[in-house]
């Protein structure tokens, strides 16, 4: 960010599972997000786990990570706008 002209302090690192951390402070309030979840069909344990299998791993039907998001995301979006 600095190096584009943005200091630091404009900036907030969350860790958190999906939007958990943020639904209270943004609940409403989000117009357009972009999600790109992982969706290939795998073993759930796969799922979140630490190895690069995370970024793909969608569980046995594709969707556990979708399923999860999409009461979050619905939470988050401005209506009728987002």
């Amino acid at each position: 960010a600095e190096a584009n002209g943005i200091p630091a302090e404009h900036f907030e690192a969350i860790q958190c599972d999906l939007a958990s951390q943020l639904l209270d402070q943004l609940a409403g309030k989000v117009d357009v997000l972009i999600f790109n979840p992982p969706y290939v069909p795998t073993p759930d344990e796969e799922v979140g786990s630490s190895g690069i299998e995370a970024s793909w791993a969608g569980g046995s039907n594709g969707r556990v990570v979708i399923d999860r998001a999409l009461p979050q995301i619905a939470r988050l979006l401005a209506f009728p706008h987002g």
